[in-house]
């Protein structure tokens, strides 16, 4: 990479846009991982036990890879702001920390993944145990090394090198889909854990020979520092809690395994992926940038030129994803059709999927502006009320499953994480008004109501001039999506002239720090 292509990528500019075309290529990949799953084993008990293996080492990885960023980049700034070399040896300190917890981690999961399967299956035969309890046991080896991974990763964003993280992250869904297409036959669906085992060993490799002329990553350079007074404090175990608590949602919902139909799980799964697709390739994207600068900006700039750039971070969002939401919610059937239904994934699945990814969606436009928000809250150390929120939803989470699970199955799990969802940012932005000055509700709830308005009146539009073409339902989707998609942009021109002047403020108007 040259020179000016780093100056680029350093800013919030540059590294959303490379993020972004790095997420696209990440989750197209992903998609085409899931297509693939689809396709070989479509909405089936023997994919629905694969969920219930995955969903506890996979939910702790995700959750490190957050943990990393929300404790390593503010304390890596804080030393970086005194001494350099404080800052490197924090950075070396935290991977010894991060793979040490993964390996006990490990140690516990790997031994005891039959008691944990059990636990979740009931008394099952030993054939229904054998793939849950075989894929837990093979991802447990993945929690040490994404633990590594998850500080590497963090301190190139602390460093604002965004670009070998996310190069990196291609690694896993290339093995996965190289292990599923050529090895499934003779490893059936543990071909997924064994691609995902060794998607994460390359991720490690790659980020290690790009950072080893950084940072000395020798045993003895750790033994010698005082690494426990580094890395011991209450942030971190409190950002270790509210981590753990943002991820619970997916093992609540297998804990349901034998309440809900068989294939439920497996479509509950396919809808929460598209519905996250988005979110993961915009708003983490932006997030992802803006976050090292954000740590920084809290002790440089006032209240109200932070809240201004939240403000356009928010207005654009909500343009962004209106059209998106709407397009799931109405039409999401015919994207179902054309990504999963092939071999062993039918008409009856897409179905299903569907309404599960309408529910999902009703909360869409919530959720993606919560990011950003999350990452204030951090910013200005709100740790404790992280805390108190992410206790309180997971508790709404476990009453909204108990009693929606029994009279509405798989929807009331998809119901109760969408809610869920909408809590979690209305107590945020809350909190965010009361406790940092930050007033961004009145403005959310204005730009909700206003794109909201526009997407639905655009809608109704395509839906009549559809209507008016002779053509078969699939061609008419098509065709009634695009044109909403040019009713809306037209509308935003004419009703918003500064729509150029948000999306260029939003993305340029952060510098490097």
């Amino acid at each position: 990479m040259t020179k000016t292509a780093k100056k680029f990528t350093s800013t919030v500019a540059g590294a959303s846009i490379l993020l972004t075309g790095i997420g696209l290529m990440s989750r197209g990949l992903g998609l085409v991982r899931e297509m693939v799953f689809a396709g070989s084993f479509g909405l089936s008990k023997q994919y629905d036990l694969y969920l219930v293996g995955v969903v506890i080492p996979i939910t702790i990885n995700t959750m490190v890879l957050y943990l990393a960023q929300n404790y390593f980049i503010p304390n890596y700034n804080r030393f970086k702001s005194s001494s350099q070399d404080k800052a490197i040896e924090f950075t070396r300190n935290s991977i010894f920390i991060f793979s040490l917890i993964g390996i006990g981690i490990c140690i516990v999961l790997y031994f005891s993944s039959n008691l944990i399967t059990t636990f979740y299956l009931g008394e099952s035969s030993a054939a229904s145990l054998k793939i849950p309890s075989t894929t837990l046991k093979i991802l447990s080896l993945t929690i040490p090394i994404n633990a590594a991974y998850s500080i590497l990763a963090a301190y190139f964003y602390a460093e604002l090198n965004f670009s070998y993280p996310a190069f990196s992250q291609l690694f896993l869904n290339l093995s996965i889909i190289f292990l599923v297409v050529f090895f499934s036959t003779s490893l059936g669906i543990l071909a997924i854990p064994v691609g995902y085992f060794m998607g994460t060993v390359l991720q490690i490799i790659f980020l290690i020979i790009k950072v080893k002329n950084k940072i000395n990553l020798k045993i003895r350079e750790i033994l010698k520092s005082d690494w426990l007074k580094l890395n011991s404090n209450k942030g971190l175990i409190l950002t270790i809690i509210i981590e753990t608590f943002g991820q619970l949602y997916l093992i609540i919902d297998r804990y349901f395994y034998s309440q809900v139909s068989a294939g439920s799980l497996s479509a509950l799964n396919y809808a929460m992926v598209l519905f996250l697709l988005p979110i993961s390739i915009f708003s983490m994207a932006f997030t992802t940038a803006i976050f090292p600068n954000i740590s920084k900006m809290v002790h440089t700039e006032s209240l109200k030129s932070i809240e201004g750039r939240i403000l356009r971070f928010i207005k654009f969002n909500l343009i962004l994803f209106t059209p998106i939401t709407l397009i799931m919610f109405f039409d999401g059937k015919i994207i179902i059709k054309i990504l999963f239904e092939h071999g062993k994934f039918v008409d009856q699945d897409t179905l299903l999927t569907y309404n599960l990814l309408k529910v999902y969606v009703v909360s869409m436009l919530f959720y993606s502006v919560y990011g950003i928000i999350n990452k204030i809250l951090y910013s200005f150390s709100l740790l404790r009320i992280l805390f108190l929120i992410s206790l309180f939803t997971i508790f709404l989470k476990f009453v909204l499953n108990f009693t929606l699970v029994t009279e509405y199955q798989v929807y009331g799990l998809a119901f109760a994480t969408s809610m869920c969802y909408v809590t979690i940012v209305l107590i945020s932005i809350y909190i965010l008004k009361n406790k940092t000055k930050i007033f961004v509700n009145n403005a959310f709830i204005k730009e909700l109501i206003f794109n909201l308005s526009n997407g639905i009146l655009s809608y109704g539009i395509a839906d009549l001039f559809s209507e008016f073409m002779n053509m078969s339902l699939f061609y008419q989707s098509i065709v009634r999506i695009l044109i909403f998609i040019l009713i809306y942009s037209i509308n935003l021109i004419i009703l918003r002239n500064n729509i150029v002047s948000v999306v260029k403020t939003t993305y340029f108007s952060y510098r490097r720090v």
